[in-house]
């Protein structure tokens, strides 16, 4: 793992108080030797048991914000636009430690969690004449602000999720909002891919920010439930406060030139194999597939859902391109 910093905070219904509150230039690791240090101890309390609740993105520039109340402790995400939360935000829980015998120094094993969801978008172009430009990506109508209580049984403390049996585990949704994916220089472009080309003809349109498509771009979403809409094409925009996937493209000659205008797409997302809304589950990457055609037809493919791939993404930062939406 690259992880090399995180905040952790301590508890105990014993002394019915904190007993740390360790910062990132508190606790860390270099690269070379792998040994954690810690520069500002905190000691064991006589008796009882302690809980740990660790946070992190490894960046240096966040800071979550953290509140404590009776050992209750809630992470508040203010702006999933903010670009410390649109990186990968890692949580672990280790509850009633026992404190140990006298001198001992006691490991406490922390099992960090992806607390987001992920999301890819990735479009086939069916038409071998022209190549399509994917000028504007958007998720639209996601909440972006809540509240994750640290202390949730559903966050396993020695395990992976068991997904479709969790609940997103924040709570507290509010502020609705439009998650863009910059794609800058014009936008991505989408040839036609013979069968058995690259994902069965797939394309990746979250830009990164030279406005390129790459397999390993991808969106980072609070865990929610979303509302199924009805997927619509033209100019008027779609308000309902249900989640859609807006796609504006437009066919491109081979020499670059505009074939015929822009299109908006307004597609509804359903949870697969079902006819309700899509429900995304921390931890868990969502690729979200589009097919279209000469036609200017647009198609809905589905959605694969598979465990976080943890090969993907280069460096801290594996979301490159996302910027908040101007309204």
């Amino acid at each position: 793992t690259n992880l090399t910093q995180f905040y952790v905070y301590g508890y105990s219904s014993a002394t019915s108080g904190v007993v740390a509150n360790l910062d990132p230039a508190d606790v860390g690791r270099t690269s070379s030797n792998g040994i954690w240090t810690y520069t500002n101890r905190a000691e064991w309390p006589e008796n009882g048991t302690v809980s740990f609740y660790a946070v992190t993105t490894n960046d240096a520039t966040f800071s979550p914000d953290i509140t404590e109340d009776g050992g209750v402790y809630t992470l508040t995400c203010d702006d999933l636009h903010s670009v410390a939360y649109h990186k990968d935000l890692l949580v672990a829980v280790k509850e009633n430690v026992s404190v140990p015998d006298a001198g001992q120094n006691a490991a406490v094993p922390l099992y960090f969690q992806h607390a987001l969801s992920r999301v890819r978008v990735q479009v086939r172009n069916e038409d071998p004449r022209d190549t399509i430009r994917v000028i504007d990506l958007t998720l639209v109508n996601l909440y972006t602000k809540g509240n994750l209580v640290l202390n949730s049984t559903n966050i396993p403390n020695a395990s992976p999720y068991t997904y479709g049996t969790v609940d997103p585990i924040w709570t507290n949704h509010n502020d609705r909002n439009f998650i863009i994916a910059a794609l800058v220089g014009g936008g991505v472009l989408v040839p036609y891919i013979s069968t058995g080309g690259q994902n069965g003809g797939y394309v990746s349109v979250v830009g990164d920010s030279a406005g390129v498509g790459k397999a390993d771009n991808s969106i980072m979403v609070l865990p929610q439930t979303t509302t199924l809409g009805t997927s619509s094409t033209g100019s008027v925009e779609v308000n309902d406060e249900k989640f859609y996937l807006y796609i504006q493209a437009q066919r491109v000659k081979g020499n670059g030139d505009p074939n015929g205008v822009p299109i908006n797409y307004w597609i509804a997302v359903p949870h697969p194999n079902q006819t309700y809304g899509i429900v995304f589950e921390p931890g868990r990457e969502y690729t979200l597939q589009v097919t279209m055609n000469a036609n200017r037809f647009i198609h809905f493919d589905g959605v694969q859902v598979n465990d976080w791939d943890k090969t993907a993404g280069t460096g801290s930062d594996g979301n490159i391109g996302v910027v908040p939406a101007t309204q």
